[in-house]
């Protein structure tokens, strides 16, 4: 198992399709298949505003009714949330 840190900018790749690199769809693979992710302690609040910003600039849907990736906001947190990730304390 490989462990890897990132930032909110490459969490949040995964949730505008805009955004996405081969670098970062590489690194959900590996995450899915039990890597892991290390993030900053200020990552939750980061994640929250970025998701907040792509539903003001109309990006990110907040309710969605159809559900594929990045589609809406609680697709995007079900997405995160089944992550292993540990936050690193400040």
């Amino acid at each position: 198992m490989a462990v890897f840190v990132v930032d909110a900018s490459v969490s949040l790749a995964w949730c505008f399709e805009d955004e996405t690199t081969d670098w970062t769809d590489g690194l959900l693979e590996r995450l899915r298949n039990g890597d892991c992710i290390v993030v900053p302690a200020h990552w939750p609040a980061e994640i929250s505003n970025g998701l907040l910003m792509g539903v003001r600039a109309s990006q990110v849907e907040s309710n969605a009714s159809v559900v594929t990736r990045g589609a809406d906001v609680s697709n995007t947190l079900r997405l995160l949330a089944l992550m292993r990730f540990h936050i690193a304390s400040p």
